[in-house]
């Protein structure tokens, strides 16, 4: 049978772990879902006003446009994917917290006269 010390140990440090990756998921769908998008759209403007200045809108200027484009789409996309995860580790924080003021209380009560 396994110590049961060590396994509270190492339920403490999952959840720190837990906790950590949550704050990069957070981060990264900061930067996915806000700054990609407004660089890519600074990138398709500027090309949009270098390819004015030059006199028309070429192929592959189009191309270009078009991989902008896709990009932005797979950012946001990656940044929502990351926003989910993030509720779902939050929601699992909780339940962990919970059960652990429910094991809390039920020890205590069990000390209890």
């Amino acid at each position: 049978m396994p110590n049961v010390q060590n396994l509270t140990e190492e339920s403490y440090r999952l959840i720190e772990r837990v906790e950590k990756k949550k704050m990069w998921f957070t981060a990264i769908a900061i930067v996915c879902l806000i700054l990609a998008p407004v660089g890519v759209g600074l990138d398709a403007y500027l090309i949009t006003v270098a390819t004015h200045q030059k006199g028309g809108i070429s192929d592959l200027n189009l191309v270009l446009m078009v991989v902008i484009a896709c990009l932005s789409l797979v950012s946001i996309m990656v940044g929502i994917r990351e926003y989910r995860s993030v509720k779902r580790l939050k929601a699992m924080l909780v339940q962990i917290d919970l059960f652990e003021e429910t094991i809390y209380n039920e020890v205590l009560k069990a000390r209890m006269p």
